[in-house]
C-alpha cells in the first residue's frame, strides 16, 4: 500500500485495523502450528495421527482459511483503485486466494 497520498489520521487508522489483523493472524497460525506439531509426534510415535489430532488440525486449518479471508476483506479496501485494476499483481493474488479459498474443504467450518 502506498501511504504517500494519505493523512496522518488515515494512516494510523490503516495501521490500528492492520495490527489488530496480524494479531489475529498470529495467535491462529500458532494454535495451528502446534497442532500440526502434535501430530508430526504422533505419526512418529505410532506411525499415525488420531482421529482427535485429525480433526482439530482440519478444524483449525478452515478456521485459519476462514479467518485470512476475513482479514483479506477488510485489508484490501486500503490498497486503494489500483488494486482492483486486473493486470495488477496484488489484485491477481486477491482473486486467487479468494477462488481457492472457496473449495468446500475449506468453507465450512467443521
Amino acid at each position: 500500500m502506498s501511504t504517500g497520498s494519505l493523512e496522518k489520521k488515515h494512516l494510523r487508522y490503516f495501521e490500528k485495523v492492520s495490527e489488530k489483523q496480524s494479531k489475529r493472524l498470529r495467535t491462529l497460525k500458532k494454535e495451528f502450528y502446534e497442532l500440526v506439531d502434535i501430530a508430526w509426534k504422533e505419526v512418529l510415535k505410532s506411525d499415525a495421527i488420531s482421529k482427535s489430532t485429525l480433526r482439530k488440525v482440519s478444524r483449525t486449518s478452515r478456521k485459519l482459511t476462514q479467518t485470512c479471508r476475513e482479514i483479506s476483506g477488510k485489508l484490501y479496501p486500503f490498497a486503494g483503485l489500483e488494486a482492483a485494476k486486473t493486470h495488477t499483481e496484488m489484485n491477481r493474488v486477491w482473486r486467487d486466494f479468494n477462488t481457492v479459498s472457496q473449495h468446500a474443504l475449506l468453507v465450512f467450518p467443521f
